[in-house]
């Protein structure tokens, strides 16, 4: 052989374990710098999406047709330009023995020998050489890649973990704070004047985002919350006036179901209707967008933890299609005095239920709880449930 291919490879072990724990710390670490505010302005898959791009492990992009040479007498090296984590891809790489960055760009290279003696078959031997290391390359990205996505799904975890709860927080106070009109800041005058409009969710400013190439489900995820958090202030406000409460759900369900209509409607400028009928049945509460049902929700009364369950499954199996991604149940608890236990049986019956995948998050169980279902049979198919209970009487 006229040409010696590379420098002999030492081998490295890969211990997944130690950087896992490093991303997870560096997860906590960016999640702490998020700010309030952009968790109030954006939703969080778009915050997490953000932080992954910026923070997290980089996928490798390396085209071998891109390759070029540098010669120095009888050694020459070969040249990779790619984008991603070059040491790992120089870890798990029998072939890649070194890189170097420049100016935001980066090479992996291989250092390779030619011999003195040269012969009629060279071109071919280089020729055959290059295919074979062309080949080598594609399968060590491939197994990189491979690492990498896994410590992706560690880092999002995380950082899904270190902001889910700041998030719901920081967004059912702002939207409760903004229905009251009480400022994040201070005033700048003395007295404070008291609009005796409503402050609707601006429709247009949407279409305006939609228009200027904002994801279509990431603005259905935004009116969804939004309707989520209207829903919870119509719930405290009920609570702090029971009598008014009681008299409503004297006359029947859908009474208060409707009173809860006109208030969604005033703040979405009527895009939120009533007995609509999607999938096998009809829903109580229905948000529909650009053809899309951003939200839908049912109203039920407290009658035990068998009528909750039946109510999750009415929900679940024929009220919602499978392109949903939020859906709501809002409980009403008649008792006040065992309220406590009423709704830690609640909880219970929506966590065991056979349809609940997990608990996105349960951090104030008495005012809202969020889950990850599975809904309208489609198992691959993940919804997001928000529980509100409101105790009344």
């Amino acid at each position: 052989m006229l040409l010696e291919r590379v420098a002999p490879y030492g081998g490295c072990v890969i211990d997944d374990d130690i950087e896992i724990d490093k991303l997870r710390a560096k997860a906590t670490s960016v999640a702490t710098d998020v700010t309030d505010d952009d968790l109030a302005q954006r939703s969080l898959e778009a915050v997490l999406e953000q932080l992954i791009n910026a923070h997290g492990p980089q996928l490798i992009v390396l085209d071998v047709g891109d390759r070029y040479y540098e010669q120095r007498g009888n050694r020459f090296t070969l040249k990779y330009p790619f984008r991603g984590d070059l040491n790992l891809l120089m870890k798990v790489s029998p072939v890649v023995n070194q890189g170097s960055s420049s100016g935001g760009q980066s090479s992996a290279e291989i250092e390779c020998d030619i011999s003195d003696q040269f012969d009629g078959d060279f071109t071919d031997q280089l020729a055959r050489f290059l295919a074979w290391l062309d080949e080598q390359i594609i399968r060590d990205v491939q197994v990189a890649n491979e690492r990498l996505e896994r410590r992706q799904a560690v880092f999002a975890e995380a950082l899904r973990t270190g902001l889910q709860p700041r998030w719901t927080t920081t967004r059912a106070l702002r939207g409760a704070m903004e229905l009251l009109q009480v400022p994040l800041s201070r005033p700048k005058r003395d007295r404070v004047e008291v609009s005796l409009h409503p402050a609707p969710l601006s429709m247009r400013v949407l279409e305006q985002a939609a228009a200027a190439g904002a994801p279509q489900w990431t603005l259905a995820e935004d009116m969804a919350e939004s309707v989520v958090e209207t829903i919870a202030s119509f719930s405290r406000a009920l609570e702090r006036l029971p009598g008014t409460a009681e008299r409503l759900l004297s006359q029947n369900e859908e009474t208060l179901r409707d009173v809860l209509l006109f208030v969604l409607n005033a703040n979405f400028q009527g895009r939120v209707t009533g007995e609509t009928f999607i999938g096998q049945g009809k829903s109580d509460l229905l948000l529909r967008w650009e053809d899309r049902d951003a939200f839908v929700g049912e109203c039920k009364i407290w009658k035990g933890a068998k009528a909750l369950s039946e109510g999750l499954d009415q929900l679940l199996e024929r009220y919602t299609l499978w392109r949903h991604s939020r859906i709501a149940l809002i409980v009403f608890i008649r008792d006040p005095r065992d309220a406590t236990s009423v709704i830690d049986s609640a909880h219970t019956t929506v966590r065991k239920h056979r349809r609940t995948q997990s608990v996105i998050n349960a951090g104030e169980p008495t005012r809202r709880s969020d889950y990850q279902v599975i809904a309208s049979g489609d198992e691959k198919r993940l919804a997001h449930l928000t529980f509100l209970p409101v105790v009344i009487g």
